[in-house]
């Protein structure tokens, strides 16, 4: 038998393995040796059957692969299989896997566990569930309609929808039968304004989308400002073409009343409930210049004529300049006479406007005449049809 050498090392914990000198390895000399991993005493019981062993092994998994014991990946090994040792006294708890079945709704998974808790079991299949879904454990009773025996698990899952509301949205899991009940049950609670995308009393079924638009109201009052408007003065002294502003005036104020109505905290719409002048507008006056720019001796006379019976100058001036040229003796082919070219019934209406006797050349009297008609004739413009046109007479 070959000699043995054993070199002690002064560790409060390490135990020495005796290794044979003869033996080729870790040795730095015939004399010396490298200590191992501390002895673990460890007790395996599995299927009944207990027994110990000392074991350097690193883990729960190295000891039982030195202690030849084959598993399966779904026994119940306790403690588990990466559990480091390190001395002392340890106990391995081996429970086989054992057949169960597992219904996912109804989808049927064939497989083994060593654990009993139905959870532990689903946990140890890798089964996500949600809080809301239901498990259900029994034994396999009908092996000729589950095809197999052992325990069986069944999984009911709650309906699965979502709903988007205050800006977030979420899945929500529901054995609710509506959608008035799911809201109920998650404390989702509805305005009177807020509006939804389905009907309350539809029945919650996977895959239904939920929207809630928060609806909110509003009454926002605002300051408006009221535009001054323009209004123009004919003016008979002043240039065509100029003017001038007698009064700037200034904008008026009035204080708006709106009804905003928010969805999800955006404006959707907004109407106008009530107004209230505080300040009103002034308007702006300007002086426009009506006076032609080389008005010949009649234009004042026209002016007062214009004046006196509420007819434009301007139109007296421009009806007057082609019909006659302004030539108080123009006399047409077919007897029209003087700057108007009336007729004999210019008479009548020179007697009305204060001319009674003057003839077809006076002036003055062709003018207030023409006005008088105008306005009093109750024809307007239409015994000059063609010159009032193009003047723009109205």
């Amino acid at each position: 038998m070959p000699k043995v050498l054993v070199k002690k090392l002064s560790l409060s914990l390490a135990t020495f393995v005796l290794i044979p000198a003869s033996v080729s390895g870790n040795l730095t000399s015939s004399n010396e040796i490298i200590a191992s991993r501390p002895l673990t005493s460890v007790t395996i019981n599995s299927e009944g059957n207990a027994f110990t062993i000392r074991s350097s092994a690193k883990n729960v998994r190295e000891v039982l692969d030195q202690a030849k014991i084959s598993r399966n990946e779904f026994d119940a090994i306790n403690p588990g299989l990466d559990t480091e040792l390190n001395g002392g006294t340890v106990n391995i708890e081996i429970v086989k896997a054992l057949p169960v079945l597992i219904l996912d709704e109804m989808q049927p998974i064939k497989t083994f566990s060593g654990l009993s808790d139905p959870m532990q079991i689903l946990a140890q299949h890798n089964f996500n569930l949600a809080p809301e879904d239901r498990v259900e454990s029994s034994l396999v009773t009908d092996f000729a309609k589950d095809g197999w025996i052992g325990q069986k698990i069944q999984i009911r899952r709650a309906t699965k929808i979502t709903v988007t509301v205050d800006g977030t949205t979420v899945e929500v899991r529901s054995w609710a039968n509506t959608v008035r009940e799911a809201l109920a049950e998650k404390k989702i609670i509805l305005g009177d304004k807020d509006k939804i995308n389905v009907g309350l009393d539809s029945l919650v079924m996977n895959g239904l989308n939920v929207e809630i638009i928060r609806v909110a109201e509003s009454v926002v009052k605002k300051q408006a400002s009221i535009l001054r408007t323009t209004t123009y003065q004919d003016d008979y002294e002043l240039l065509k073409g100029q003017q001038e502003v007698i009064d700037e005036g200034e904008d008026g104020l009035k204080e708006q009343a709106y009804r905003v109505t928010f969805e999800n905290g955006q404006v959707a719409s907004q109407d106008l409930i009530n107004e209230v002048v505080t300040k009103s507008s002034k308007p702006r006056v300007i002086k426009r210049g009506r006076k032609p720019g080389n008005p010949n001796a009649y234009w004042n006379t026209i002016v007062d004529a214009g004046k006196k019976y509420g007819v434009d100058p301007a139109d007296l001036y421009c009806v007057m300049l082609r019909e006659s040229g302004g030539n108080p003796y123009s006399v047409d082919s077919t007897g029209h006479v003087g700057l108007f070219q009336w007729d004999d019934s210019f008479y009548k209406y020179a007697a009305l406007a204060g001319f009674a006797g003057a003839t077809k050349y006076d002036t003055a009297a062709q003018i207030h005449a023409t006005a008088y008609r105008v306005v009093y004739g109750g024809a307007g413009w239409k015994p000059w049809p063609n010159t009032s046109r193009v003047c723009g007479c109205k």
